[in-house]
């Protein structure tokens, strides 16, 4: 069965995690693959940036009180996440 659609508007969401090519975020409904998007990150230093996309893909979050989905975000073009992410061993270890 495909992911009901989002209403359009303008979500704040949580990243979970951000590459040079996209994103995976929280978000509390399901949207459809292939649906465009853009996000706004703010970066290390408190600079936003506005990047395109589309929704690579969607899942519901188990065992949440509230519904909850983590979404891939498949960037149009790619960034230095970098810029947007603080670097941690902690992090580096996990990957």
């Amino acid at each position: 069965m495909p992911a009901a659609h989002a209403t359009p508007g303008i979500y704040l969401v949580r990243s979970r995690d951000i590459s040079d090519g996209g994103a995976r975020i929280l978000h509390g409904g399901p949207i459809d693959p292939d649906t465009i998007c853009c996000v706004i990150i703010e970066s290390t230093t408190g600079q936003s940036t506005a990047v395109g996309g589309t929704i690579a893909w969607c899942n519901p979050v188990k065992g949440t009180d509230t519904p909850a989905y983590e979404l891939g975000i498949r960037f149009y073009e790619p960034i230095d996440a970098s810029c947007f992410a603080e670097h941690t061993d902690e992090a580096e270890e996990a990957a």
